[in-house]
């Protein structure tokens, strides 16, 4: 019986390295990769998190500035009494022809660069004596 005893309680040196291997190495290490990379994952989020909300915050002033930006553009346009005059004369021959080049397409031609962006700028007119001034002189300026 104490031989049996003996058998059960006798571990191989083997064995006795690989349980102190397990005890005071393995296991320290799994628990501290599990604890860092758990505190790694949630200091990644929350610095995407503040990223992404600055980056948000960014894009939504980004886009008020160019909205103020086309609102005073329009502004220009529509504010303006005299360029409405301008548009509003009905006159032949070489009156609208010189109105159209030194009153009217400046103001538009100003409005549309005062941006520093490329615009595309359409121009409706109601106004059929305007139509014979314009020409291809119109689309020129105002798609530069």
């Amino acid at each position: 019986m104490n031989e049996q005893r003996s058998k059960l309680r006798y571990l191989p040196i083997g064995y006795k390295l690989m349980l102190s291997y397990m005890l005071f190495i393995l296991i320290p290490v799994s628990v501290i990769g599990y604890v860092s990379h758990s505190m790694y994952e949630e200091s990644i989020r929350k610095h995407v998190k503040m990223n992404v909300r600055g980056t948000l915050l960014q894009i939504r002033d980004n886009i008020e500035y160019k909205m103020r930006d086309m609102v005073r553009i329009s502004s220009l346009l529509y504010g303006d009494y005299d360029l409405y005059r301008f548009l509003r004369r009905y006159e032949e021959g070489w009156d609208n022809y010189d109105r159209m080049t030194k009153e009217i397409l400046p103001k538009i031609e100003v409005a549309t660069k005062s941006t520093g962006m490329k615009l595309w700028t359409s121009v409706f007119f109601r106004n059929e004596s305007l139509g014979k001034a314009l020409g291809p002189m119109i689309s020129i300026i105002l798609t530069e």
